[in-house]
């Protein structure tokens, strides 16, 4: 098995980082001939991890206060 580019991609926004990269973006085109060298690293970028931490902390808290 060759070396794949492992690609990692925002689940909530879409935008993608490649390792040499130092920002996420949105994939503008999509070369076909590389999808076969390259596996996607499903996560969130800064933003939306941080609002998706957040949100989880007050659905535990909503339920903390439902026990």
């Amino acid at each position: 098995m060759s070396d794949k580019l492992i690609v990692r991609y925002c689940m909530e926004c879409g935008k993608v980082k490649y390792p040499s990269d130092t920002e996420w973006e949105y994939p503008t085109k999509i070369n076909y001939k590389i999808l076969s060298d390259i596996l996607l690293s499903h996560g969130y970028c800064e933003p939306c991890g941080e609002k998706a931490v957040a949100e989880a902390r007050a659905e535990i808290a909503r339920l903390k206060q439902n026990v």
